[in-house]
């Protein structure tokens, strides 16, 4: 598998994660030094304790979404690991997060790093409440609604190629949007998804059975390769 990421967007946004951060253990020093200054400074120390809170969170998103090894992408793109050259992964270069070309066509993964158990049931995607949830809650995504998520980045892909290819290619490349779950999470789909769902350690089995099925024509394949490549220069 040949792997082609956004480095410099990647590096750009780990940057952004540590600056936050820093910025936000500042201003809770700043915050904790007002207190002793007096009663009359309790409304300054108090919003230096939420404006450091809000920035300390969302440096700690950044970072385990691009600062941290190993990064989403990374887990992905080790769980893939054997695929063979025939395969593409996009990592932030395209209208879709991460994209994997295969002989099968075009996967788009949404990725959750929820822990603990989710549900799905009529629809409604939730996770039982938890305490230990409010420590994370800037640092970490919502659960919010995947299956949505993911069909509407499989859109996002079907309009792009509508741009850059012909009427009849475009229908010809199928785009499957998959939810990957990466974290240690427990699954309980009472109901049916409109897209496929599961844990990352089961990914690669599934890609390598789609890749058994319908193929792309070596023609239409290589297109599509030189097409994406271009958004990586």
């Amino acid at each position: 598998m040949r792997i082609h990421l956004n480095e410099k967007m990647i590096a750009r946004r780990a940057k952004i994660g540590r600056y936050a951060s820093l910025i936000g253990l500042a201003v809770l020093l700043i915050g904790m030094i007002i207190t002793f200054r007096g009663p009359q400074y309790v409304w300054v120390s108090f919003a230096c304790l939420m404006i450091g809170l809000i920035a300390s969170q969302v440096g700690s998103y950044h970072l385990r979404r691009w600062g941290r090894s190993p990064r989403p992408d990374e887990v992905l793109t080790r769980s893939l690991k054997g695929l063979d050259k025939r395969y593409h992964f996009y990592g932030w270069l395209l209208p879709a997060d991460y994209v994997l070309l295969g002989p099968a066509g075009l996967f788009v993964f949404v990725i959750k790093d929820q822990t603990g158990q989710v549900e799905y049931r009529n629809g409604r995607w939730r996770q039982p409440f938890k305490w230990s949830r409010l420590l994370t809650i800037f640092a970490q995504e919502g659960l919010g609604d995947p299956e949505g998520e993911a069909k509407a980045q499989a859109a996002r892909m079907e309009r792009f190629l509508a741009k850059h290819l012909s009427e009849e290619e475009a229908a010809a490349i199928n785009i499957q949007g998959v939810v990957v779950f990466i974290s240690d999470v427990q699954l309980q789909l009472e109901d049916e998804p409109g897209v496929p769902v599961m844990p990352v350690k089961k990914l690669k089995e599934y890609i390598r059975r789609r890749g058994k099925g319908e193929k792309l024509s070596g023609e239409l394949r290589e297109k599509l390769v030189r097409l994406l490549e271009e958004r990586e220069s």
